[in-house]
């Protein structure tokens, strides 16, 4: 993967990083929230095919668990992006694949949910 590809893939990789803690013993959804953060923060590292791997598994993952309540809406929006990114990285051109990750990772949507789903794991789960 040469420079230009590195820097957006760790850009894309950076951009949604799940959960920044650990979460509680058994708990499926802290589990799945954390599995699909490491899987896609190596993005960085990877080739467009590989970070289309994780981003599809983490979607795939993120997809076989239910959110609280509290916070499903947040998590919904945030998993069908993930989805789409991956679904994102195994079309078109390198640049488009870029752009439309890039897109939807920057949208304020995306970015609510985040932001919501990020403090309700840090109020939850357990460091």
């Amino acid at each position: 993967m040469n420079l230009p590809q590195r820097t957006a893939a760790a850009l894309l990789g950076c951009a949604v990083l799940l959960v920044p803690a650990a979460c509680s013993s058994g708990d499926d959804f802290c589990t799945v929230a954390t599995d699909a953060r490491t899987a896609i923060s190596k993005t960085g590292d990877q080739t467009m095919e590989e970070a289309a791997t994780a981003w599809t598994e983490a979607g795939e993952q993120m997809e076989s668990v239910d959110a609280p309540e509290e916070i499903a809406d947040a998590w919904d929006t945030m998993t069908a992006t993930v989805v789409q990114v991956g679904e994102y990285f195994t079309s078109g051109t390198h640049e488009q694949q870029v752009s439309d990750a890039t897109e939807a990772l920057l949208a304020d949507e995306f970015m609510a949910a985040r932001t919501a789903v990020y403090d309700y794991v840090d109020q939850t789960c357990e460091a």
